[in-house]
């Protein structure tokens, strides 16, 4: 490393740039987190707490009992901590926009998947909350070209 770096976060250029920092503690950091569990809060109907056990290590939330959407929890939070590598070492912040990218972006495969394990019921248990939070019309255009498959 260059030691004439700074050891600040490039995002904040406030607090050190350690794991925790950089993943949870940093002010823009936890602008994105805060706009995540608003969402994630929606989705399931359910509170949610900004909670690093949770979003972070993927501990389940205690209000969300069903298989299927635990199961859809641990894929959003991996999402949003995804978005947050994918921004890493970027000036910017991640968004809630870039985190519904990744997660759009991805369920065309969760789609195919489920198809060729003729496990559609599955996806549509998992999925349907996130399928109807987005609306149809986006629903619809995130899985154009596979609805005839089924």
């Amino acid at each position: 490393m260059d030691p004439s770096a700074s050891l600040l976060y490039c995002k904040c250029k406030t607090g050190t740039g350690d794991l925790i920092h950089c993943f949870w503690s940093c002010l823009k950091i936890q602008s994105c987190w805060s706009s995540v569990v608003d969402e994630l809060s929606f989705i399931f109907n359910v509170p949610i707490e900004l909670a690093p056990v949770c979003l972070l290590l993927g501990f389940p939330n205690c209000h969300i009992t069903r298989f299927s959407h635990k199961r859809l929890l641990n894929w959003l939070t991996f999402a949003a901590r995804k978005n947050i590598l994918f921004y890493w070492i970027k000036e910017a912040s991640p968004s809630k926009n870039s985190w519904h990218n990744i997660i759009t972006d991805c369920i065309p495969n969760e789609y195919i998947t489920s198809m060729l394990h003729s496990r559609m019921d599955s996806f549509h248990k998992m999925w349907g909350l996130y399928l109807d939070f987005i609306g149809p019309r986006l629903s619809s255009s995130v899985l154009q070209g596979f609805h005839h498959c089924t």
